[in-house]
């Protein structure tokens, strides 16, 4: 960034980094909160979600109290000048999801290098390119999205993710996480600022809601969640399968509780909608609710934010 600030140390268990400037402090705040995800009522809705291994059923566990593996500042590869492109553009440096995808290369490389992640490890990792105020995701705005999540894989996602631009990596997923600040219509923010909390306090509200939402969503489908065909000939794609309209269960539960004249705070008081729960080092941070097979009695519905059903 451009802007004028002192440099921020982050210190999170053993990862020790320097950011040069972290002007509202999203980055210290996002890294808090991944920090202290383990363990809570809202990682655990996840839970009872599996993935099929041979004959056996592979439940994702969230009570391993540290998610935040490793924090990588790259000042080495410049980040000025992405492109504003859509996804149908050819794979290279003229696509934005081809260089932010490549990046997560970069990233893989150097904790491959740091941490001597093994193949399960990498598999079970998600990488985010949380990008600085000034040179954040052109086409976020435009395109209609906060963040999103994906898969680096040749032959996926119309070969936008080549794995020559990665530095060969594939079958890793990763988050495209842009400045939410920066992402403003009309001069009024759509991406989360004050959603939970008032000002100044919910100012990075948006930050945990919306990372919080593809961290979810890559752990139960760290790849594509679309259905494609129709009739007798489909083909649901990724692990979330909602025959329905294929939403992930960040998707399913967004935005609940926001006012539908204002698309602004407060928060409607109402089941399921967004609100605080407390870190496990004691910080609270704003959060959407989750999609939960188990809530409602069995029924299903949004749950984990504290505002759930009464069941």
């Amino acid at each position: 960034s451009t802007d004028k600030c002192a440099t921020e140390r982050i210190k999170e268990g053993t990862t020790k980094v320097k950011l040069h400037c972290d002007p509202q402090g999203a980055g210290k705040y996002t890294a808090n909160f991944v920090y202290q995800l383990g363990g809570t009522k809202w990682a655990n809705v996840s839970d009872q979600y599996y993935q099929n291994s041979g004959s056996a059923q592979r439940h994702i566990d969230t009570n391993a109290k540290r998610w935040l593996k490793g924090i990588w500042v790259d000042d080495k590869n410049s980040i000025k000048g992405l492109p504003k492109t859509n996804g149908t553009n050819p794979a290279g440096k003229t696509n934005t999801y081809t260089d932010l995808a490549a990046e997560a290369g970069r990233a893989v490389k150097h904790f491959e290098k740091q941490h001597k992640l093994t193949k399960r490890q990498l598999a079970d990792s998600n990488i985010v390119v949380l990008q600085p105020p000034n040179y954040s995701d052109p086409n976020a705005l435009s395109t209609g999205y906060c963040a999103f999540h994906d898969w680096i894989a040749k032959g996926f996602e119309k070969d936008i993710y080549d794995p020559k631009y990665t530095d060969g990596v594939q079958g890793v997923a990763y988050t495209n996480a842009p400045y939410l600040l920066a992402i403003n219509s009309g001069g009024v923010n759509v991406c989360g600022k004050d959603a939970v909390n008032p000002a100044p306090q919910g100012d990075l509200d948006g930050f945990s809601i919306a990372f919080g939402h593809e961290i979810q969503e890559t752990i139960t489908d760290p790849g594509a969640e679309d259905v494609s065909g129709s009739g007798t000939n489909v083909r649901y794609l990724g692990g979330w399968y909602d025959t329905v309209d294929a939403d992930e269960n960040g998707d399913k539960c967004a935005w609940v509780g926001e006012n539908p004249l204002t698309a602004q705070e407060p928060v409607l008081p109402i089941p399921g909608a967004m609100g605080d729960i407390k870190g496990n080092g004691g910080q609270s941070f704003a959060v959407q609710s989750l999609w939960s097979n188990d809530a409602a009695g069995g029924a299903g519905y949004c749950a984990g934010a504290g505002t759930d059903l009464p069941f």
